[in-house]
């Protein structure tokens, strides 16, 4: 990686969102385009699930929500 690894937030900016999650646990990552028309990092976030809501399928995720 070379710095700047984060990026400010601009909320004039859209946002582009990643994620990915498995019965392990799920993360995320916030993107904008930067002055270089490149995607930079302005927020990151993980976390793992519990021995109990790994066994969650995503529909039952979605009624707890």
């Amino acid at each position: 990686m070379t710095e700047p690894i984060l990026q400010p937030f601009n909320p004039q900016q859209d946002l582009v969102i990643t994620c990915d999650g498995s019965t392990l646990g799920y993360g995320w990552t916030l993107l904008q385009r930067g002055t270089d028309n490149a995607l930079h990092v302005v927020a990151y976030g993980a976390q793992a699930t519990s021995e109990a809501s790994a066994n969650y399928t995503a529909a039952e995720l979605e009624l707890l929500a």
